[in-house]
C-alpha cells in the first residue's frame, strides 16, 4: 500500500501539533528511503 502526500501531510501535523517543541519531522519507509520531510515554519536548520 503505498501513501499518498496528503497521508504525510497529515501525519506530519499530527506530530507537529502533538508537541511544540518538534522542530522537524521525517517519514521514512521500511527501507530507510525519506519519503516526506518538513521542518517548523520559522525554524532554521
Amino acid at each position: 500500500m503505498y501513501q499518498t502526500v496528503m497521508d504525510y501531510k497529515r501525519i506530519y501535523e499530527d506530530i507537529m501539533n502533538s508537541d511544540p517543541k518538534i522542530r522537524l519531522v521525517t517519514i521514512c519507509d521500511s527501507n530507510g528511503k525519506i519519503m516526506h520531510s518538513v521542518h517548523r515554519e520559522g525554524v532554521q536548520n
